[in-house]
């Protein structure tokens, strides 16, 4: 698909599809080469959560996307890729995993998702999101979740 003049003509559920089947048959190559070279296989949570992690990085929000994924988290604060803060539903604030090797790395995937990363705009769950990216070098950026 490299350099396919129509790839950006794919639908949301195609891009889906094509992950998926990617997927599905990564995993399958190593659960075989799990029987040829006689180790245990991958349990389902384990290829559960590789699938998981596959389809944020390709289709979603990377790292990041569990966060935005947890209806329990309203508001998140970024303030470089190993500096993450979450504030809960019930006011608890706390610190996160990172979610990008660097900044160079958080910045090109804020920048990546556009409107997203730089507004207010509507996510697919309906909910409102309100962000802000400050200037580049030091990579900030906050955002909240509004129901209404």
């Amino acid at each position: 698909m490299r350099g396919d003049p129509d790839r950006s003509r794919l639908t949301e559920s195609d891009r889906n599809s094509i992950v998926d089947t990617l997927t599905i048959d990564v995993l399958a190559e190593f659960t075989q080469q799990d029987v040829t070279e006689a180790r245990e296989p991958m349990d389902r949570f384990t290829r559960d959560a590789i699938a998981g992690y596959v389809r944020d990085v390709l289709l979603g929000w990377g790292l990041l996307q569990p966060l935005l994924d947890d209806p329990q988290v309203e508001t998140i604060t970024i303030n470089g890729a190993d500096s993450v803060w979450v504030t809960l539903a019930d006011g608890t604030t706390r610190p996160t995993a990172p979610i990008a090797d660097s900044d160079t790395d958080l910045i090109d995937l804020l920048q990546q998702r556009g409107p997203l990363a730089l507004g207010i705009t509507r996510i697919p769950t309906g909910t409102r999101n309100v962000a802000s990216l400050a200037a580049i070098p030091g990579c900030s950026w906050n955002y909240r979740t509004d129901p209404g």
